[in-house]
């Protein structure tokens, strides 16, 4: 909570500046923390209108505190003094570079307002300004509003506090802008704001961290804070005329909420048995039921009647002490009829039927109750179920394979002639067809060629296969078709099942037999785990759909999604975002209820999943629900940003709580969008099945066995995504294509025949990023290299002795060579395990290359495909990538002549050379038949290790080597 100190104006005050006049600001000190206005310059009656504010930790120590206000008057601005006698310097310009005052400011009065007469409903006062001392001279008034706030109504009380994205990306000098630009025009994160993009640990009040009992919230909720909540069941009403369409509506404070509109029976009642969920604040008011009709007014709905629950006149938490509490699920709640109040002249003795009580979002009814919202807020029925969580599953998918190998008697009865011949298989909306094959008069196609698709467990529509002629671009002829529905089709779900047999369907037309036949070999194929998922590096799932191929379960992971910060606003207003999560990981996915008008929402709520590989990543998106507020909204509800975490890269029983910052890379740069905060913790139980799973291939043995291509896998893949999209989209609330899209990190586009990658398109930012993490690996070679350069130079002759020694024990005692090098790993690991890395694998822009971005590369990244930019900006990008593959490709060549040189030393290309490399050869073959292999290894790395180097010029090998010709001379 905060307290928000108003500075208005005010009025009276003294000079103080020798010249009939002063420079007031004011200062304000709340639970010591000061904060102060600008300043005005020559005024006695100035007004501020200065918002301030200061944070309110613990409510019970609000009595003992006080807004101390001092109005103060600043002498160094515009030169001039306290004392008329006295000078002073520079004034204004100082101020405004920072630096620190030459003199004191002058006291020009004080005020005090004590903490018991702040409240929430806030309050503006006049206040008379008093001396601090007997010999001060004071007079003047100042008016000062305050009031406290909660989180939420902070970003609706001051919603200008926030600027919008358009004001952010505008504003070069805006303390909300993520990056700076340098006078070359690259954008520059500042070192102050490096920290707000880095992954931060938290300790949030959980229950697996030992600040609430587990036993009060269920042992599956320990890894969120615990909210409470209040429950109001309505079930039924009695005495209601038949004539109306009634609805129950439920107050609590400034929330309300609606059930479903329904029709009486003959016995004039009405049955909801609905549960509205409304958070519980600090302060509490009665509940106020209302029975409404919803007619056809669709503006103002006629009140029927009014029951009033546990009305209060006190202003303090006291109006809910008489309902029950229940701590542990449990739904054996006991309903109780209240009377209607200010009925209708048509209800007679009107009743509802309501329970009641207090619980956490461990209740049963929390995942199915209607969750409140702002009472200025008339949602709809559907508007009303788009708050509420929802768990979806994605349908089980499998193949569909059609081998299309022949037909025979297609044409039996008309004159020979050259025709092209293709079959066309559709299931649903999906449509293929083979290669068209040339035949003459009623001779027998041969296609062998395989269709496959895509269709889920919920699929009812049957397979259609029929043969066309293609007689013209645009006209085909049909000669007759099969209807055959997919239960009929043979199933294969083991890998050592026999090849399914190819069958002679009868093709008919117009429900009518005819002579035609076809050859086909069909199955529905439950052996390959059918993705949906972007790439196998993020993928969350591995899983065949068969049964008996399907990898036991080696642990649970569990996701408490707790909270967000600064969340940034919506994008068609500058009020406070209506903020949910998405949680997807396997077929499960799950949303958090809608917190509406909150930068700073609070969820607390948790998932959990079964793991079969660790190999697998969870992701959460943070989205806003466009819905809510904008129902004419057609692009759907807008992502914040989103966090992916790898399981392998988890600890088995440790619970990883931190914050997130959503980071977003848009064309002005990198942008903060602001911070979840999340708790996860991946169970194994059972180790030993883990470990061998590290042995076993990702995917199902049949991708190996049998594989199937990649333009055809990117095909089967659209299909599945668009199967799991329209699944979701007919749920309630439901998952639209772009959060399923934006979820799964889907980046493919089809052009024509191309398959198009948009993760994988050209990026000078990646480029450099790829080359940086090379280099990384192979600095550990070039550290090794540089050591061996300071001992063959003899610079520490100690270490230099050292390793001579070692060398001449490890040539004797081969045998110490392999195990000394496994036992240095393990010594590495064993230490290693002291730094290990504390939280899972997050972004980092230093390693990204994005805190320096070059504005031109960054549009670059970022154009579509095929681009969209003018010809002036592509024709400079070409030049500019010419300039990088010239550099590539004169690494290439460099390499292909060292290789060249290689092999022409026994090619003859250059006899001189060839004759004395065989020379060489053959003397070095000798020498290592005569002599012990030992002595000569010796000798050898003795020799390496201590041979004068010379920094100038090249050795004899080195110089020989150079000599040898390449192939570069054949290139035109």
């Amino acid at each position: 909570m905060k307290v928000a100190v108003e500075v208005v104006d005010a009025t009276g005050l003294m000079e103080k500046d020798g010249k009939g006049s002063s420079n007031p600001f004011v200062e304000v000190e709340f639970d010591r923390k000061r904060q102060r206005t600008r300043t005005k310059l020559k005024d006695l009656s100035p007004s501020w209108n200065e918002t301030l504010f200061f944070d309110l930790h613990d409510l019970s120590r609000l009595c003992r505190l006080a807004i101390n206000i001092a109005v103060l008057h600043e002498p160094e601005l515009e030169g001039e003094t306290s004392n008329p006698t006295r000078s002073s310097n520079p004034g204004i310009k100082r101020r405004l570079r920072g630096a620190a005052p030459k003199q004191k400011v002058v006291f020009l009065g004080h005020a005090r307002i004590s903490g018991n007469s702040i409240t929430y409903d806030g309050s503006t006062k006049r206040l008379q300004l008093t001396k601090k001392g007997l010999f001060s001279h004071v007079q003047g008034e100042i008016t000062i509003s305050y009031i406290i706030l909660r989180e939420d109504e902070l970003d609706i009380a001051f919603p200008n506090l926030l600027p919008s994205n358009d004001q952010v990306l505008a504003d070069e000098y805006s303390p909300w802008d993520e990056q700076k630009p340098f006078s070359d025009g690259t954008l520059v994160v500042s070192r102050r704001l490096m920290d707000n993009y880095s992954i931060r640990e938290i300790r949030p009040k959980i229950a697996a961290f030992g600040y609430i009992s587990p036993e009060k919230d269920g042992l599956q909720y320990d890894l969120v804070e615990r909210m409470e909540f209040l429950f109001v069941h309505v079930i039924k009403a009695r005495g209601l005329p038949v004539t109306i369409r009634p609805f129950v509506e439920v107050q609590f404070r400034t929330l309300r909420g609606c059930t479903r509109a329904t029709n009486p029976d003959r016995n004039q009642e009405a049955c909801w048995s609905q549960v509205i969920v409304f958070p519980i604040k600090i302060q509490c008011d009665r509940v106020t039921v209302t029975i409404r009709d919803k007619g056809r007014n669709q503006n103002h709905y006629e009140i029927v009647g009014t029951a009033r629950l546990n009305h209060s006149k006190s202003y303090r938490d006291k109006s809910l002490r008489g309902l029950p509490s229940f701590e542990i699920e449990d739904f054996s709640r006991e309903p109780q009829w209240y009377k209607l109040e200010e009925q209708h002249e048509s209800v007679v003795d009107g009743a509802v039927m309501l329970s009641i009580w207090i619980g956490t979002q461990a209740d049963r009814a929390f995942q199915h109750a209607v969750h409140s919202h702002p009472q200025h807020l008339m949602l709809s029925e559907d508007s009303q179920n788009l708050n509420k969580p929802m768990v979806y599953y994605s349908p089980k998918l499998a193949y569909l394979r059609v081998f299309a190998m022949g037909a025979k008697d297609l044409l039996p009865n008309e004159p020979p002639r050259l025709t092209n011949v293709l079959l066309r298989v559709q299931i649903g909306k999906e449509l293929q067809k083979t290669s068209p094959v040339m035949i003459l008069g009623s001779a027998n196609p041969k296609w062998n060629e395989e269709l496959i698709f895509v269709f889920s467990e919920y699929t009812v529509d049957p397979v259609i296969i029929a043969v066309i002629i293609h007689v013209a671009p645009n006209d085909d002829e049909e000669i007759g078709q099969i209807v055959l529905p997919i239960s009929c089709i043979p199933k294969v779900h083991d890998i050592q099942e026999k090849h399914v047999e190819p069958k002679w369907y009868n093709l008919s037309k117009c429900s009518r037999e005819t002579h035609s036949k076809v050859q086909l070999c069909l199955s529905v194929d439950f052996r390959y785990h059918v993705s949906h998922e972007s790439t196998l590096e993020k993928a969350s799932d591995f899983q065949p759909i068969s049964r008996n191929l399907a990898r036991p379960c080696i642990g649970t992971v569990e996701l408490g999604i707790i909270s967000a910060e600064q969340l940034c606003p919506m994008m068609y207003s500058q009020l406070p975002t209506d903020a949910y999560c998405v949680a997807k990981y396997g077929p499960k996915w799950v949303r958090t209820r809608t917190i509406q008008y909150s930068s700073n929402p609070k969820w607390n709520e948790q998932y959990s999943w079964e793991v079969f590989d660790p190999y697998t990543v969870i992701t959460i998106g943070v989205f806003c629900n466009c819905s809510l507020r904008n129902k004419t909204c057609t692009y759907g509800d807008c992502p914040i940003g989103k966090v992916q975490i790898r399981l392998s890269t988890m600890e088995s029983g440790k619970i990883y709580s931190h914050s997130y910052p959503l980071i977003e890379l848009s064309k002005h740069g990198v942008k903060k969008m602001g911070e979840i905060q999340l708790a996860v913790r991946f169970t194994c139980t059972h180790w030993m099945r883990t470990v061998a799973i590290y042995g076993k291939p990702l995917l199902p043995q049949i991708h190996y066995i049998q594989p199937i291509n990649y333009d055809k896998q990117a095909i089967l893949q659209r299909s599945a995504f668009q199967i799991i999209v329209s699944h979701l989209a007919r749920s309630q609330p439901a998952l639209s294509e772009n959060i399923v899209k934006y979820m799964i990190g889907s980046s493919k586009q089809f052009l024509g025949n191309w398959i198009i990658d948009m993760s994988e398109i050209w990026s000078a930012r990646k480029f450099n990023t790829n080359v940086s993490r090379a280099m990384s690996i192979l600095s550990s070679i070039i550290s090794i290299w540089r050591c061996l350069k300071d001992i063959r130079s003899w610079k520490n002759p100690k270490i230099t002795i050292l390793v001579d020694s070692i060398f001449v024990f490890l040539v004797f005692c081969p045998r110490l060579i392999p195990s000394g090098i496994f036992f240095s790993l393990f010594a590495i690991g064993v230490w290693n395990y002291h730094s290990r890395p504390q939280h899972p694998l997050y972004i980092d822009l230093r390693f990204s290359n994005a805190v320096a971005l070059d504005p031109d590369e960054l549009d670059e990244e970022l154009d579509t495909f095929p681009t969209s930019r003018a010809f002036d900006t592509v024709r400079r990008r070409y030049e500019k990538l010419r300039s990088t593959a010239e550099h590539l490709q004169t690494v290439v060549d460099d390499i292909a002549t060292q290789m060249d040189r290689v092999h022409s030393l026994l090619s003859w290309r250059d006899p001189r050379a060839t004759v004395t490399c065989i020379v060489m050869l053959f003397v070095m073959a000798t020498v290592v038949c005569i002599m012990p292999f030992q002595i000569i290894v010796m000798v050898t790395g003795l020799y390496l290790l201590n041979c004068p180097v010379s920094s100038k010029v090249p050795s004899v090998l080195e110089n020989f080597f150079r000599r040898l010709p390449a192939k570069h001379e054949l290139l035109i």
